[in-house]
Parts: C-alpha cells; sequence; structure tokens
C-alpha cells in the first residue's frame, strides 16, 4: 500500500484547494455567517489568500494528495516568523505596542462586527505571543480537511508537518483555533493559552432555521 505523502502545493492546486475549503467548511457556522455580508461569493473567497500565500516566501502551502483518485485530501499553511527579517517587520519592530484601548468603530452590520471581534482577538494574541519582529515562531495559518477523508489521519499528518519542522529549528508554533478544530489541535500536541467565547445568536441576522445550530 503506498503512503500518501505531503506535498508543496501550487498555483495549478488553488482551484481544487478551493474546492476541498468549500466542502470542509460548508457546514462551519461562523465562516458562514462571516460571509454574508462580504460581496464575494463564497465558492471564491479562498482563491485570492491562496494564490497570496503561495507567492510568499515567508509561508509554506502543502497539501496531502489522494493517490487512487487523485484528489487533494487536504491542506494546511503553515508561517514562519522572525525567520527572515524584511524591512516591514523592521518597521513594526520600532513601534511601541499599545494596550488595547476601547473600540469605538462603528458596524454597518452584526456581522461585520462580529468579525471585527474575531479579528481583535487575533491580534491580541498575536501581541502576547510576538511581541517583537524577532520572535521566532511559526504559525498555522490555515487548515482544511475534505469530509470525505476526515478522522483518517491526514489533519494531524498536516499538523506534524509544521510541528516536526518547529522541533527542529527549536522554535514554538501557535494557531488560533476554531471551536471545531481546537481539539485537533490538542491531540497533535498544542496547549489552550485562552479562549474567546462568542454567542452566535447575537450576531446572527437571519432567524435560526427550524432545528438548526
Amino acid at each position: 500500500k503506498r503512503m500518501d505523502e505531503v506535498q508543496l502545493a501550487t498555483i495549478e492546486d488553488v482551484a481544487e484547494m478551493c474546492r476541498v475549503f468549500n466542502n470542509g467548511f460548508k457546514d462551519d457556522v461562523h465562516t458562514q455567517m462571516k460571509q454574508l455580508h462580504k460581496p464575494e461569493k463564497y465558492d471564491n473567497m479562498m482563491e485570492e489568500p491562496l494564490k497570496a500565500w503561495l507567492q510568499n516566501p515567508q509561508r509554506r502551502v502543502v497539501k496531502i494528495v489522494d493517490q487512487k483518485t487523485n484528489k487533494i485530501k487536504g491542506w494546511v499553511v503553515w508561517s514562519f516568523r522572525g525567520y527572515q527579517k524584511t524591512q516591514q517587520q523592521q518597521n513594526i519592530n520600532q513601534e511601541k505596542l499599545k494596550d488595547d484601548e476601547p473600540s469605538t468603530k462603528t458596524f454597518k452590520d452584526s456581522i461585520e462586527e462580529l468579525e471585527h471581534l474575531t479579528n481583535s482577538d487575533m491580534d491580541r494574541w498575536q501581541k502576547i505571543l510576538m511581541p517583537s519582529a524577532d520572535t521566532k515562531c511559526m504559525i498555522l495559518v490555515a487548515i482544511v480537511v475534505d469530509p470525505e477523508f476526515q478522522k483518517s489521519g491526514v489533519g494531524s499528518k498536516l499538523i506534524q508537518y509544521g510541528t516536526k519542522l518547529a522541533d527542529e529549528d527549536d522554535v514554538f508554533c501557535w494557531v488560533h483555533a476554531s471551536e471545531a478544530g481546537y481539539k485537533a489541535f490538542e491531540k497533535s500536541g498544542f496547549q489552550t493559552q485562552g479562549s474567546l467565547t462568542v454567542d452566535l445568536d447575537k450576531y446572527s441576522t437571519k432567524p435560526k432555521p427550524e432545528g438548526g445550530q
């Protein structure tokens, strides 16, 4: 039996990787809610981010391909922070980090407010875990496994690809995980440092479907 291997993804994989993302997150309530106020279609929402990640030397996008069907089973994006100092990082390093201040921003709807809340939490953890541009670490930016191949070890293999590199380089790695994904990270050795509790019903612009979440 030939084992599936982790491979570097390419620009030619973008369409297939978008398909995997769409399948993987079609039932994710948080993702679907945040997409409600955006003009781009859900089917295409990952196209531009994927292209940008693939062209960024500080990102590594890898995939696992099914050897029988040639379908991508899952993919992950790992970011390398502090490995190569850029001018942008030097500028950031010279700026004094400010304490979080109460937001006075106005939002056009509750979905935009929800996105601001989660993005602000991400920013807060970046300041805690990466207080300067010299902080050397790895960040798991995005990961998705096609539902057809979930619970078969694909996600663990994609996570361990990065944690193995981090161990070799003697750096820490972290992820801003979703409620659906954090248990998979804990199984791979990540330890929860904090959490954000959000009542999605509070931000919903549509009534909850019968029997829905």
